[in-house]
């Protein structure tokens, strides 16, 4: 089996605690955080290789910061092409209130990227992409870049592959979805994302399925996920409609819970498994991660226990 390529424009080191309340004032004394790399596309190379797959990740570092990323994923024998952006590789933390179960994530920027360095990953995506094989952009897309760069990355891997996955936000999300240029291989986003793209809440299940479906007619994408949260998520493409919903497990934390649906759903496609297979590992493998604390992910044997509690419905 193949490697699957993940491609993370702005990796951070992750940072997870708790303390009894948060509270504003006084200076609060956390618990020893837990450390992870982190990232988009670092977290989904780490979900497939925990589910047994092969992956490997590309990521753009810099400093003390990308070495200890690197250095981690390394522990967890995850491969890793690095490309030296310079300046530092930013840093994300998480705190729990362990008086109300909340969990406020704080995120910081990157360091802004040049063209030129753009043009360096774009060489680095380009070596390393596997022919005709899976290539996953997850996560934002560095300061510096444009909106437009996962579309320039689908051009540079032209000849390659066109089996490009891709989870982005912000700008580079709108764009897709608003200029479409050619159809990704598959596009995900959370349901808050679609209603902002749609400009309309999307209160009903029928809706979203019309949205999604309105995306595909004008070539945004092959398949589209939606994530809807607690609820699963909604696979559409031209000619189907899936919804799985999450089997209920404790939450701990949502960190990397997307990026692990990701893995799972990218790792059944690479097998060979179909669309409604990929569904169920994907939605799995989210659920499993969401009961694992700070960026843990999914433990392979809980993501097998969870397949078979997934409720499956063709729409």
């Amino acid at each position: 089996m193949d490697e699957i390529l993940t491609i993370t424009l702005n990796p951070a080191v992750d940072y997870a605690t708790s303390i009894e309340a948060v509270v504003p004032g006084p200076k609060l004394y956390c618990k020893t955080p837990r450390v992870d790399p982190g990232g988009g596309g670092v977290n989904v190379a780490r979900a497939i290789c925990m589910l047994g797959g092969r992956a490997k990740a590309l990521v753009a570092t810099g400093g003390a910061s990308g070495q200890k990323l690197c250095a981690m994923l390394e522990a967890e024998s995850v491969p890793v092409h690095a490309v030296d952006v310079g300046g530092e590789t930013r840093l994300s933390f998480a705190v729990t209130d362990e008086s109300s179960g909340d969990q406020y994530r704080f995120s910081l920027p990157g360091d802004t990227l040049t063209k030129e360095i753009g043009e360096l990953l774009i060489e680095g995506i380009v070596s390393q992409a596997p022919r005709n094989g899976l290539v996953v952009l997850s996560g934002g897309v560095a300061p510096g870049l444009s909106d437009r760069f996962p579309e320039k990355i689908r051009t540079a891997l032209e000849g390659i592959t066109d089996r490009l996955v891709v989870d982005t936000s912000k700008g580079a999300l709108h764009r897709l979805i608003s200029e479409p240029v050619a159809p990704l291989h598959v596009l995900r986003f959370d349901h808050g994302e679609a209603e902002r793209a749609a400009g309309r809440p999307l209160a009903e299940l029928q809706e979203s399925i019309s949205f999604l479906t309105s995306m595909i007619s004008r070539g945004v994408a092959e398949t589209i996920v939606m994530g809807l949260g607690a609820e699963g998520s909604l696979l559409v493409t031209s000619a189907a409609r899936y919804l799985c919903r999450t089997p209920k497990v404790p939450v701990v934390s949502k960190i990397g819970a997307g990026d692990a649906f990701i893995g799972g759903f990218t790792l059944s496609l690479q097998r060979g498994e179909g669309l409604q297979d990929a569904l169920r590992w994907g939605v799995s493998a989210s659920s499993a991660t969401m009961a694992t604390e700070g960026t843990g992910l999914c433990r392979e044997k809980d993501v097998l226990a969870l397949l078979q509690m997934c409720e499956f419905e063709v729409l």
